[in-house]
């Protein structure tokens, strides 16, 4: 459950970021202040967290025993 919500989090990230900007674009808009790219900061939030959460969630199945 928790690795899906991860992938879900991730994926709408993912669709938040501005898909014309490149790397440098992003990067220096999050360098930036937040009321200037706001969209580019919810969006990389939204894949960090996303990450994390799929990571747990991948380590938690892992270790359950069946």
């Amino acid at each position: 459950m928790l690795m899906a919500l991860g992938s879900f989090l991730l994926a709408i990230g993912l669709l938040t970021i501005p898909h014309d900007a490149s790397l440098k674009d992003l990067l220096s808009q999050l360098s930036g202040a937040f009321a200037a790219a706001r969209q580019t900061f919810i969006g990389t939030i939204l894949i960090v967290v996303g990450v994390i959460a799929a990571a747990a969630g991948a380590l938690i199945g892992l270790v359950q025993k069946k």
